[in-house]
């Protein structure tokens, strides 16, 4: 969360945690009316690249080989990059539910991983190096 703007920070930190705390029945039910695969991208994509200006500027910064991401957020914005030839990376995604979301599935990824353990370790490593 370091890597989105601070308006996202706080709607993600407050409304969605107190959503999930209090009424996990309405989030369940928002959620099982959005989780369709490639159904609305370009609107998400069109919030998600406003709210991801810093993610953005450090990856065109850092230009990294590989990117590990253990959120929807930041693979698919790696992955809009890399479509667009802006960032050659490659794109990994640590699936750390039960489940595989819609918002997870993209066909710009190199890798899937299921093992959030080894894949929590590796990109705290990557963020030791960016900092």
């Amino acid at each position: 969360m370091r890597y989105v703007s601070k308006l996202f920070q706080n709607i993600y930190e407050k409304a969605y945690i107190t959503m999930v705390q209090r009424a996990p029945g309405v989030m369940g039910m928002l959620y099982d009316s959005t989780d369709q695969p490639w159904q609305h991208q370009s609107r998400r994509l069109a919030l998600d690249r406003l709210n991801t200006t810093p993610m953005v500027k450090l990856l065109d910064r850092i230009q990294p080989d590989l990117c590990v991401a253990t959120h929807f957020l930041p693979a698919k914005i790696i992955a809009w990059l890399i479509a667009k030839k802006k960032l050659l990376a490659r794109n990994a995604i640590v699936i750390t539910d039960y489940d595989v979301h819609a918002m997870q599935r993209m066909r710009e990824a190199a890798l899937r991983m299921r093992r959030p353990h080894a894949a929590a370790a590796i990109a705290e490593d990557a963020l030791r190096l960016v900092d």
